[in-house]
């Protein structure tokens, strides 16, 4: 490698630690949630390490976020062995609970919610996709479960929009990642129709990359389904994160200031999301994964149709995660829904 490459990857490197500072200083949780330590675990592939300990931000046995139930921690196992009601969510940062304390987390706000009648546990993980989110269901699906809630993110349209010519910053070691490679190309090395986007950035064919992407959340989601339909009684609720620009939110100073330091570190991931050339596909995106739910069983919220969330107050860390008054707007949608469960259950009986 030539001194000038070695000098711009130092350069990048230093930028990228100012702007974590940067972050830092506005919302202090998130440093220990960016120095959350991984490992990569048979099966389910990259999962934070077991029992990590944090001033914000712990893990059980299992490297699952900690549930803090009235200031107690409630650990996996116990979450199962619980008697009552349980509830299940799966999703990537925004419900493992991004620059949120434990007893903050969506899972955590629940269970509280719920007076302890009702507990909640959180199987997500950071840059989590629905092929992780199978394997770990299959591996701690608990033997009772009443409600699962699963969140369907923006990562699987990024990741074949940006193979076979970036996977930053979902590595090849995510096993959604390899999927994409093989499906855009890269490893068979078939040639890929690129595109080029009014804003520069090179991207593989949005037609095929999104459809390439419904393909596998859709094969997935239809195991899930399966799955509890097989195994349990759950309903399932499918959901569709938000994002303040998807919401045309007045943004608040703080998420302003936040979002525009945010983007210097993750530009390629929120301008492919916000660029007005693929809203068309987006807005398919999310109407094919509606469909999907309805044709599996399962109920349907797009997050990004929810008025609470519109809220000119400060609701968002930056373009994609909520702070604590954000989740709970989230936690009364899910609550409500799992009431609504509740009355046609004993309404049927």
């Amino acid at each position: 490698m030539a001194p000038s490459d070695d000098k711009a990857k130092e350069d990048k490197k230093k930028e990228l630690a100012r702007i974590s500072q940067e972050i830092w200083r506005i919302i202090p949780n998130v440093k220990d949630f960016d120095e959350l330590p991984y490992a990569l675990r048979p099966y389910v592939m990259r999962m934070p390490i077991a029992n990590h300990q944090s001033p914000s931000l712990n893990t059980d046995a299992h490297g699952f976020r900690r549930l803090v139930v009235n200031d107690e921690a409630v650990s996996y196992d116990q979450f199962c062995e619980a008697p009552g009601k349980k509830g299940m969510l799966l999703g990537d940062s925004v419900i493992y609970g991004y620059g949120l304390a434990d007893n903050e987390t969506l899972h955590a706000q629940l269970s509280q919610r719920n007076n302890g009648d009702t507990l909640w546990y959180s199987l997500s993980a950071p840059v989590m996709n629905t092929l992780q989110i199978r394997l770990l269901l299959e591996l701690f699906l608990p033997p009772k479960i009443d409600y699962v809630t699963l969140f369907i993110t923006t990562s699987a349209p990024i990741i074949y929009l940006l193979s076979p010519f970036d996977t930053h910053p979902f590595p090849i070691l995510f096993g959604q990642s390899t999927d994409a490679m093989f499906n855009a190309g890269a490893v068979t090395r078939r040639q890929s129709k690129r595109f080029k986007l009014a804003s520069g950035i090179e991207v593989h064919d949005p037609l095929m990359a999104f459809q390439l992407a419904f393909d596998d959340v859709r094969r997935n989601i239809r195991l899930i389904a399966s799955a509890l339909q097989t195994l349990t009684s759950a309903r399932l609720l499918i959901c569709f994160r938000a994002s303040p620009q998807w919401l045309e939110k007045p943004l608040a100073p703080q998420e302003r200031e936040v979002m525009d330091i945010f983007i210097a570190k993750h530009r390629t991931h929120i301008g492919l999301t916000l660029d007005p050339e693929l809203k068309p596909y987006w807005n398919e995106y999310v109407a094919q994964i509606k469909n999907l739910a309805g044709e599996c069983g399962a109920d349907f919220i797009d997050f990004n149709k929810t008025p609470a969330l519109k809220s000119p107050d400060w609701l968002f860390f930056d373009h994609f995660h909520q702070n604590a008054t954000g989740i709970s707007h989230v936690a009364q949608h899910i609550r409500d829904w799992a009431d609504r469960i509740d009355t046609q259950s004993e309404t049927s009986s």
